[in-house]
């Protein structure tokens, strides 16, 4: 089928055809002028063989109606929509520093909720048995020694043991070890490695 409909067909004879010379190619005509007739004939002559080339090579790709052009726009839209989903299989963890908006409504697919609220990501590690099996958790914010975690020291100190006699003190010359006054808060300390918050949400279906 043309994509022109029906095509003009414009066969002047060869003796009825003349090609403008360059000045008129490049100024025009100037009113008041008449061109020859044979002018024409090579002008229509030209747009017609330029017709039918462009027919004959099947040129039909370049034109398209409104109707094909919206389908051919939808089919690229899902196309992208299928990309970016599959970038995000069930399990895909989604990750925005200002955006709180759940990803189904920002991406468009799937079904998402928030995902290690307060917690850091560790890769899973199957030489560690803390992080050898997914979902586990652990760790803790604030931190009190026990016993058996503080350093080995000691506090204590050498009293002189002694008294007074009747000419004055009276040192006998033994010692004891006795444990110096209690110090410090007994308070957890801060455990946290630097840190920044973001919004965390993971695909469940």
């Amino acid at each position: 089928m043309s994509i022109l409909g029906e095509l003009p067909d414009w066969d002047a004879p060869s003796n009825k055809i003349i090609e403008p010379d360059i000045t008129k190619k490049t100024s025009g005509w100037n009113p008041g002028e008449r061109p020859p007739a044979y002018y024409f004939n090579w002008f229509w002559t030209r747009v017609s063989n330029a017709l039918k080339i462009l027919d004959a090579h099947n040129h039909d790709s370049l034109y398209y109606k409104k109707s094909e052009i919206d389908s051919k726009i939808q089919q690229s839209v899902a196309s992208n929509e299928d990309l970016v989903e599959s970038m995000y299989p069930i399990g895909s963890i989604y990750i925005n520093a200002t955006n709180n908006t759940n990803p189904g409504t920002l991406l468009g697919f799937g079904t998402w909720e928030r995902f290690g609220e307060g917690r850091v990501l560790v890769s899973q590690d199957s030489t560690d048995a803390d992080f050898d099996a997914i979902g586990e958790t652990g760790g803790e914010k604030t931190h009190q020694l026990t016993e058996s975690e503080m350093p080995s020291h000691n506090h204590n100190y050498t009293r002189v043991s002694g008294g007074y006699g009747g000419g004055g003190l009276n040192v006998d010359g033994s010692t004891s070890t006795v444990p110096t006054s209690l110090a410090g808060g007994d308070s957890p300390h801060n455990n946290l490695q630097p840190y920044i918050t973001v919004y965390m949400w993971v695909r469940i279906s």
